[in-house]
């Protein structure tokens, strides 16, 4: 067996955090490999960006900086991806006001691979009311508030509330209220951006928030929170306890991090060890990766990893970057896309960074691994051969949400998702499996 096959065969067969406890060590004790291949393994690596496309033409956001969300609106397995900017200021009594745009780009063809932009805020399917509850700096999640099984909006901005704005069911968002803590609403500085997802495995959306707000001593520091969900899978969100400060390295996330203000946080399970980890795009442009090295019940996020990025006009367009990462094109990698602004803050800009490595590969590149699924395309029962119990199967979107889910069982119906890509997580005595189904 090659070296380079050894390297792969016990990169994918192991979770991340033996590999960085003692394997790779190993491997450049021996002599086999050296510190700076095995750090490039651990580090994403992405394709030099292109414009995002729609409608055939570079899509130019007129109004300011793109910030980011993906969504799978319509159940079809592929990509929906929404953009809020900012836009001007209207003066109004003694404070401000604006009306933030959401733009929505959908249905990522992977053969043409272009968006095709399919409405913007308040025409055709996509539609939101009483958007004077928020300001300007748009920045919009989505999850599903309050327990009724689709897909609502929650919008950060300039101001230090977080608006949610709930879904009839037919992309059409109304404001409700603002999100609470505690029973009052959340106040944690101003450019806010959240991001939502199951942080601690207990079934329910969990919040990471990042912000901006003014330094006691003169100017201004950020911070990202976690505001952990009491509430229980299906039940709507409900946050008991005030956030904790989010660590990385036994330090708060973004200490050393020079220009660390206004993070935009998303979390994702980019080395495909069952847990999820963290990326932040930062008000100078930049993009930091932060390993979960922890479990997916218990997050340990180790120091943060810039991410090299390579794209066209980088100097004009390349402030308040703001990352999403899902499998865009279909293809098995995780990409990334990172919204921009330019320098003056008047339009914004989306890119597409392509990802290298294979993380969700249909081979199975460790013959012996405990777990394997057939048939796979699959139509409608996926069966799982194991020597051992499956405890859990969560099988999840491109854009990682959670879909399906079984408790101790080696055969699940998929037949009611969508054709499709989909990510199978598969738990057996502790060890988490991941593998790429194909929904035909």
């Amino acid at each position: 067996m090659s070296v380079q096959r050894l390297f792969n065969e016990l990169r994918f067969s192991i979770n991340q955090k033996e590999w960085n406890s003692w394997v790779y060590k190993g491997l450049i004790a021996a002599g086999l490999i050296t510190s700076s291949v095995a750090e490039a393994q651990q580090t994403p690596s992405f394709d030099a960006g292109t414009l995002i496309k729609a409608n055939g033409s570079n899509a130019y956001l007129n109004g300011g900086r793109a910030s980011l969300s993906v969504a799978d609106f319509d159940n079809d397995g592929d990509v929906e991806l929404i953009a809020g900017i900012r836009t001007a200021y209207t003066g109004y009594d003694n404070g401000y006001t604006a009306n933030p745009e959401f733009k929505m780009f959908s249905d990522f063809d992977a053969d043409s691979g272009e968006f095709n932009l399919r409405t913007d805020v308040n025409t055709n399917n996509f539609t939101i009311t009483n958007d004077s509850y928020f300001y300007s700096y748009a920045n919009p999640s989505f999850a599903d508030v309050d327990g009724d099984g689709d897909l609502d909006l929650v919008a950060g901005d300039f101001t230090n509330k977080l608006a949610v704005l709930l879904n009839d069911g037919n992309q059409n968002f109304t404001f409700d209220s603002y999100l609470q803590v505690g029973g009052e609403d959340i106040s944690s500085g101003n450019f806010t951006k959240s991001v939502f997802a199951d942080i601690d495995g207990d079934g329910d959306l969990d919040m990471i928030l990042g912000e901006r707000h003014s330094a006691s001593g003169g100017g201004y520091e950020s911070q990202v929170h976690l505001y952990i969900n009491t509430a229980g899978a299906g039940n709507p969100i409900k946050f008991d306890e005030p956030s904790t400060i989010l660590q990385a390295n036994n330090s708060n996330v973004g200490v050393g991090i020079s220009g660390f203000h206004m993070p935009a946080p998303f979390l994702v399970d980019y080395d495909n060890d069952g847990d999820l980890d963290l990326f932040i795009g930062t008000n100078t442009g930049k993009v930091f990766y932060f390993e979960n090295a922890g479990t997916a019940t218990a997050h340990s996020f180790t120091a943060p990893k810039e991410v090299a990025l390579d794209f066209q006009y980088e100097g004009f367009y390349g402030t308040m970057a703001s990352p999403v990462v899902a499998d865009i094109d279909g293809d098995g990698n995780l990409d990334l896309i990172v919204g921009y602004g330019d320098n003056s803050d008047t339009s914004g800009v989306m890119y597409l960074f392509k990802g290298k490595s294979v993380t969700m590969g249909t081979d199975d590149l460790d013959k012996n691994n405990a777990i394997s699924v057939y048939p796979n395309p699959v139509s409608d029962v996926l069966h799982l051969n194991s020597k051992n119990d499956v405890e859990q199967i969560n099988i999840f979107n491109t854009v990682g949400q959670k879909v399906l889910s079984f408790k101790d069982s080696k055969s699940i119906d998929v037949s009611s998702l969508p054709a499709g890509v989909y990510i199978m997580n598969a738990t057996s005595k502790g060890k988490t499996t991941t593998k790429k189904i194909i929904k035909k």
